[in-house]
């Protein structure tokens, strides 16, 4: 016997759902809840419906849970389908060098050039590289958005630096 499904919903963040994770519901029963931990696959989609089924112990009837998994993004990743934008800290000196930095990717470290000029608004698409479902060739892409970041303090050498930087303007 299989009673109706129970809906429940969880929302994970954008870095959650390039790993996996799990979250727990607690399910009534006649002794007090009980604890069911959850798994939520690498990859999953936004609004994906994950089915588990679950005995129970006090009679011989099984119930399904039907989960809806949101995906929020996060402060330094996004995702939209099998896409992922990161969001990547880089100094003021790489910035004007074009220097080269190593990036989070789901397969490992990538080392990439930031583009010489730098902008704000400076993108780098890496096509194959983002999300890959499984029985799939292909994957989504991943684009790094970089950002700046300032010294936390101030000390000669940076205002010595600063006065170099203002005078390339």
């Amino acid at each position: 016997f299989i009673e109706r499904p129970r809906f429940y919903q969880f929302t994970i963040s954008a870095s959650e759902s390039l790993s996996g994770t799990s979250r727990e519901i607690a399910l009534p029963g006649a002794d007090g809840p009980r604890i069911i931990r959850v798994k939520i696959p690498k990859a999953v989609q936004d609004n994906a419906i994950l089915r588990v089924n679950i005995d129970t112990r006090e009679s011989k009837s099984q119930h399904v849970l039907e989960i809806k998994v949101r995906i929020e993004n996060d402060a330094l990743i996004e995702r939209t389908g099998n896409d992922i934008v990161i969001k990547v800290p880089i100094k003021i000196f790489e910035a004007l060098t074009g220097a080269e930095i190593d990036i989070p990717a789901l397969d490992g470290p990538i080392r990439i050039k930031i583009p010489v000029p730098w902008t704000p608004t400076s993108e780098i698409k890496l096509d194959n590289r983002g999300i890959r479902q499984p029985g799939s060739p292909h994957a989504g892409s991943l684009t790094v958005r970089t950002f700046l970041v300032l010294p936390e303090t101030t000390n000669e050498n940076s205002i010595n630096a600063a006065k170099l930087i203002e005078e390339l303007y």
